[in-house]
């Protein structure tokens, strides 16, 4: 459904080199950015799998016969939170030690983690960290929260349905509300994780200094920034560390793009200058 196919073993093309290749495009490709791009499946595959299907199949309860197809077909995606969780639990940190002195027992600054991992709680004794989505039972009552962003994808999809009924085209209004309830299954929705921890977000007014580590923002995750901006006074500086130039060029973009460059002092650096060096 991303045009990401494993490779075939048997084929006389199959090489080490080959694979090689495939699994670093995997790693580009999807898991790089891999919220982002679980909001933009194959939708025009979906809809001709749907007409394909259509051909074949009598006229007469179409609808309820395709709406039972593709809750089977789609049904994976109902599990995706819950094989989140497992992943997490085969993360080890044990042997992870403290490598910012500075962090260790903070009890003056705000934290908000977006890895879901327990990191700062069991390797830094910090106590006050806000898990926006969620996370490991050890830190967050809330299970782990990870998804796109793309709305617009799920609006469409129900027009699209909605004038399918109104017209009568039972398969067409089917297959919409399949592409639809797909990628409803795997949205983040950060409206409403927002307006659910209102309280920290209200309580940052007087913050003095935003340093942002270990995260590119990407869409999904752009609505907090605007939160905090709508927030904070114009003198608190943003400090936002990067790991490589690509990260650098889209850290400014969005940066740039959302005003923050314009409206703050905003310094981009290394992550190497984040990390106690002695350590």
């Amino acid at each position: 459904m991303y045009h990401i196919q494993p490779l075939d073993t048997t084929e006389p093309w199959y090489s080490e080199a080959a694979q090689e290749k495939w699994e670093k495009s995997v790693l580009v490709d999807l898991w790089k950015y891999f919220e982002e791009k679980i909001g933009y499946p194959d939708v025009d595959g979906m809809h001709d799998m749907a007409e394909s299907l259509v051909d074949s199949m009598p006229v007469e309860g179409i609808k309820d016969t395709l709406d039972v197809h593709w809750k089977e077909q789609y049904r994976f995606a109902e599990s995706f939170q819950k094989h989140v969780m497992e992943w997490l639990e085969t993360l080890n940190i044990s042997n992870s030690s403290c490598k910012k002195k500075e962090l260790l027992n903070n009890k003056t600054d705000m934290f908000i983690n977006f890895n879901y991992t327990d990191t700062l709680e069991r390797i830094y004794k910090i106590d006050n960290v806000l898990h926006i989505h969620g996370g490991l039972p050890s830190c967050s009552k809330i299970p782990p929260i990870m998804g796109h962003g793309n709305k617009y994808i799920i609006d469409l999809y129900r027009r699209k349905a909605k004038k399918a009924r109104e017209e009568f085209i039972e398969w067409e209004e089917s297959i919409c509300n399949a592409i639809a309830n797909y990628c409803t299954s795997l949205y983040k929705d950060t409206d409403r994780i927002i307006s659910f921890n209102e309280d920290f977000f209200s309580s940052i007014s007087d913050v003095e200094r935003i340093v942002c580590l270990g995260i590119s923002f990407g869409d999904v995750d752009v609505p907090y920034l605007n939160r905090i901006i709508e927030e904070i006074d114009c003198t608190t500086k943003w400090i936002a560390y990067y790991y490589t130039s690509e990260d650098l060029e889209r850290l400014k973009n969005v940066f740039g793009i959302l005003g923050i460059s314009r409206k703050f002092e905003v310094f981009f650096l290394h992550s190497d200058e984040f990390w106690d060096t002695s350590i």
